[in-house]
C-alpha cells in the first residue's frame, strides 16, 4: 500500500489543521467513528487552493458537525493517485479560526459581500447579505391543528391527513421525529384507532383516524421531538405542539367551498382563468385531483387542472362561448384524506375588447390608376387579442360598394373599384371597418374604425 505524505499538525494557534505534502489533488478525508471505525461519519474533499502553507485548516462547521467535536476521529486520507494514510486525532479547532465569532447571549453573525463582474458590463455588482448561526433550531409545522372527523373514517374505511413540517429559517430538514402524548388520554388515543406518523422523504406529518376508532370525539395535544441535520450528525430541535381534533361527524358536516378570482376572456383563452381556491369544513385536507362530473352538459367546453391545491378553469380553443350566457360546471374534487366532494359554479365569460388604431387613417386616390390604400391596423394597450379578420360595413349611403377591401397580416388594402369611375371627384368618403376577433362568440357585435378616402 502506498502512503501520502500528510499528518495532522497544531499549525497557526491551537488550530487543528492537516499537513499534505507530495500528494496528488484533489484529496479525500474520509472521517470514521471513534467507536465504531466501520461507521463513515463524514467525508471531505479537499483541492490545492484550499491549503495555506501545504495545510488545509479544519473549519468550525466541520468539527461542530462531528458527533463528539473534541474526541478522537479515524481518517482516511487518499489522493487521486491512489495512495492514502490512515491517522488517528483529536480535531479541536481554535475559535481564533472559527467560521462565526464566538458569542454567549445572541446568535452570531457575519456580514458578508460578493462582487459578480464581466467585461462587458459597466460595472460590477456587488451583493451583500448576512449569515447567522442558530442556537436552536425550531419545527414549523404548516398548521399546528390537525382535524379527523368520525364521519369520514366510518364511511372512508378511516380518514387521513398530512401536512408539511420544516425547520424555521433554516434549510435543514427534519431527520426524526416522535409525538408524545401531553396527558394520559392523548397517549392512550394512539392506542385507539389515532397514529401519528412522519415521512423523512416528503417532510410531511400525517395523522390518521382508523375506521375501528374507540376514543372518544375531542383535543388531544402532543408533543413533536426529533433532530434536525443534512448528515449524520443531526441536531435536536425544539419540542412543537400538535393539536389533534377528532370531530363527531353526526354534529360536525364536512364540505367544500370554493372562492373564485380571476375571469375567462374569450379573446384570451389561453392566458385568461379563474382560479377557485377550496376551504374545507371541519375537516384537514388538501386538494390533490378535480375532473368534470360524468353528466356535466357543459365539461367539453372547459378545461379543467388543479395547480398548488386550487382548481383552475380555462375555456377551450375552438369552441363556442358566449358572454350572453352563465354556464353552470359540476367538478367533482378529489382531497388527499380519501374524501371526493362535488361542487357546482357558474361561470360567465368576458371578452375584454382593446382598442383599435388603423395607420394610416387618411388618404387619396386617384381616379383612372390603380391606387390603393395601405394601411396597419393594430391595437392598442396590454392584449394577447388577435384581429381574425377585417371587412368593409355596408353603410346606408352605399359608397362601401364602390371600394374592394383585403386584409392579411394586419395590413388592410382598399382600392377604388372600375379605378374609380362611379366616384365623384373632390369627394371625400366615410368608410367603417368591421373587426372581428379570434376566439370571441359568433355572436358578438363586430367592432369598428373608419378611414377616410379623398378622390381626386
Amino acid at each position: 500500500m502506498r502512503s501520502t505524505g500528510s499528518q495532522i499538525t497544531k499549525g497557526k494557534g491551537s488550530a487543528a489543521g492537516l499537513e499534505l505534502e507530495d500528494v496528488a489533488f484533489p484529496v479525500t478525508v474520509s472521517v470514521y467513528h471513534p467507536y465504531d471505525t466501520e461507521k463513515l461519519v463524514k467525508e471531505l474533499i479537499i483541492n490545492k487552493e484550499d491549503l495555506e502553507d501545504d495545510i488545509y485548516y479544519f473549519r468550525s462547521s466541520f468539527i461542530r458537525s462531528l458527533p463528539d467535536p473534541t474526541g478522537y476521529y479515524e481518517l482516511v486520507i487518499a489522493d487521486a493517485d491512489g495512495r492514502f494514510r490512515i491517522l488517528n486525532s483529536n480535531l479541536a479547532y481554535n475559535k481564533e479560526f472559527d467560521d462565526f465569532p464566538a458569542t454567549n447571549d445572541k446568535p452570531a453573525s457575519v456580514a458578508y459581500t460578493v462582487t459578480l463582474a464581466n467585461p462587458k458590463w459597466t460595472g460590477d455588482l456587488v451583493l451583500s447579505s448576512k449569515l447567522t448561526l442558530v442556537k436552536e433550531f425550531t419545527l414549523k409545522p404548516e398548521c399546528s391543528t390537525i382535524q379527523l372527523n368520525t364521519r369520514l373514517a366510518d364511511r372512508l374505511d378511516g380518514v387521513d391527513a398530512e401536512r408539511s413540517i420544516r425547520v424555521n429559517k433554516s434549510y435543514m430538514e427534519v431527520q426524526d421525529l416522535v409525538f408524545s402524548g401531553k396527558n394520559a388520554a392523548a397517549e392512550q388515543a394512539l392506542n385507539q384507532g389515532l397514529s401519528l406518523t412522519f415521512d423523512k422523504d416528503t417532510q410531511t406529518v400525517k395523522a390518521t383516524l382508523a375506521r375501528d376508532y374507540t376514543m372518544k370525539p375531542g383535543t388531544y395535544t402532543y408533543l413533536m421531538t426529533g433532530h434536525v441535520g443534512r448528515s449524520l450528525a443531526s441536531t435536536p430541535a425544539k419540542a412543537q405542539k400538535l393539536t389533534i381534533k377528532i370531530l363527531d361527524g353526526a354534529k360536525a358536516q364536512t364540505g367544500i367551498s370554493l372562492k373564485a378570482k380571476g375571469s375567462i376572456d374569450l379573446l384570451d383563452r389561453e392566458q385568461s382563468k379563474i382560479v377557485y381556491t377550496p376551504s374545507f369544513k371541519n375537516m384537514t385536507a388538501k386538494l390533490t385531483d378535480a375532473t368534470f362530473a360524468s353528466r356535466d352538459p357543459n365539461k367539453d367546453l372547459f378545461d379543467l387542472s388543479v395547480e398548488n391545491g386550487k382548481v383552475v378553469l380555462q375555456a377551450k380553443s375552438g369552441v363556442e362561448l358566449s358572454t350572453r350566457q352563465t354556464y353552470q360546471v359540476r367538478m367533482l374534487l378529489i382531497l388527499n384524506n380519501r374524501y371526493t366532494g362535488s361542487v357546482t359554479v357558474k361561470v360567465k365569460p368576458t371578452a375584454k375588447y382593446p382598442k383599435i388604431k388603423v395607420t394610416p387613417a387618411k388618404t387619396t386616390l386617384y381616379k383612372g390608376t390603380e391606387s390603393r390604400l395601405q394601411a396597419a391596423v393594430t391595437l392598442t394597450g396590454k392584449t394577447n387579442a388577435a384581429i381574425k379578420d377585417v371587412t368593409l360595413d355596408q353603410d346606408k349611403a352605399g359608397a362601401y360598394a364602390n371600394f374592394d377591401l383585403t386584409y392579411e397580416n394586419g395590413k388592410v388594402l382598399l382600392s377604388m373599384k372600375d379605378q374609380g369611375s362611379t366616384l365623384t371627384a373632390g369627394k371625400t368618403y366615410k368608410l367603417t371597418l368591421l373587426v372581428s376577433f379570434e376566439g370571441e362568440a359568433e355572436d358578438a357585435v363586430p367592432k369598428k374604425a373608419t378611414v377616410s378616402v379623398t378622390v381626386r
